[in-house]
């Protein structure tokens, strides 16, 4: 199978670097799935679970919202944040859900609402990718 370049980038650091044979994201309209020689395109991403063909093996991740770059022999996304299933804290993941749910109850101001909604989302979409990965399917 073809492969091409395959970096994933956060604020903090480059996640992954190397290629892949495939990458399977999830869009604003649905899961899209990317090949070497894909048609060049940029699109949005929401977070869930980030899932690549690496070596002849699926590896698959925590993503935040960001973006994907693709061109036809490489693709590059650009996170919030990105994390391995075996380094999400589901504890500390449950706690600061619960205190980002009191904040919202407690804001005035829109944007502070909106801000605080966003990151909402993105720890509920990291415990959901965290507990379903914990799930053992035989």
């Amino acid at each position: 199978m073809k492969t091409f370049n395959f970096d994933i980038f956060t604020p903090e650091k480059q996640f992954f670097s190397g290629t892949a044979e495939a990458v399977v994201c999830v869009a604003p309209d649905g899961e899209l799935c990317v090949y070497a020689g894909h048609v060049p395109m940029t699109v949005a991403l929401k977070p869930g679970e980030l899932r690549f063909k690496t070596g002849g093996q699926w590896k698959s991740a925590y993503n935040s919202d960001g973006f994907m770059d693709v061109h036809q022999t490489k693709v590059v996304i650009f996170l919030h944040d990105c994390e391995w299933p075996e380094d999400i804290d589901e504890a500390l993941t449950r706690r600061e859900i619960d205190r980002r749910t009191e904040q919202l109850r407690n804001l005035e101001s829109l944007s502070d609402y909106r801000r605080t909604e966003i990151e909402l989302q993105r720890m509920m979409a990291r415990l959901r990718y965290k507990t379903s990965k914990s799930i053992n399917i035989d």
